[in-house]
């Protein structure tokens, strides 16, 4: 259940972004200080959170049942690593588009296109296809150390609870992205 909340947090997200392209496209006016904080919660949560947890524990917890799921696993590693290298283009293109002007707009959203449509991707082959293998071979003790990791995001240099920053980042995102995605004044 918490990967798939997550999930969904990253899912939306991931629309707010695939608007922002859309935008960019039509050539009209977007707040660069929205698509920062949305660059800034995809690079930190997922990175530095999520993913060193899904390859750190999910993925060798289901490797410890069965070798069924190995090659989908291997995919996803590699997607998570590629998944960094993408983040990258992206916010350096959006360096380009805020320092060299809409000549840089095409580029911005390929870039966000590309990044967005294999996020959905990524996210639909742990759901659609490793978490039901998770949930046939892995024991109750199993879920209940995954769930244990899952819940426990803190920051080992900070010693805070991530969860929470990451939830005050994605409320910040909420109230300024304009509707109908958000809540925050239209542009």
């Amino acid at each position: 259940a918490i990967l798939r909340q997550e999930h969904s947090a990253l899912a939306a997200i991931l629309h707010g972004l695939q608007f922002i392209a859309g935008k960019l496209e039509r050539g009209e006016h977007f707040d660069v200080k929205v698509l920062r904080a949305m660059l800034f919660y995809i690079d930190s949560f997922p990175d530095r959170f999520h993913h060193p947890k899904e390859d750190g524990y999910l993925f060798p917890t289901i490797q410890k049942r069965t070798g069924a799921a190995d090659a989908v696993i291997a995919k996803l590693e590699d997607e998570h690593h590629q998944g960094m290298l993408a983040i990258r283009v992206v916010e350096q293109r959006l360096l380009h588009y805020e320092e060299g002007g809409a000549a840089y707009g095409t580029a911005l959203a390929e870039s966000l296109h590309g990044y967005i449509e294999s996020y959905r991707r990524h996210i639909r082959t742990e759901e659609e296809v490793l978490l039901p293998i998770a949930e046939q071979v892995l024991l109750q003790e199993d879920w209940q150390e995954l769930d244990h990791v899952f819940t426990g995001h803190s920051d080992p240099l900070l010693g805070l609870d991530a969860r929470q920053g990451f939830d005050r980042i994605f409320t910040h995102i909420v109230s300024i992205m304009p509707a109908p995605l958000g809540v925050g004044p239209a542009n």
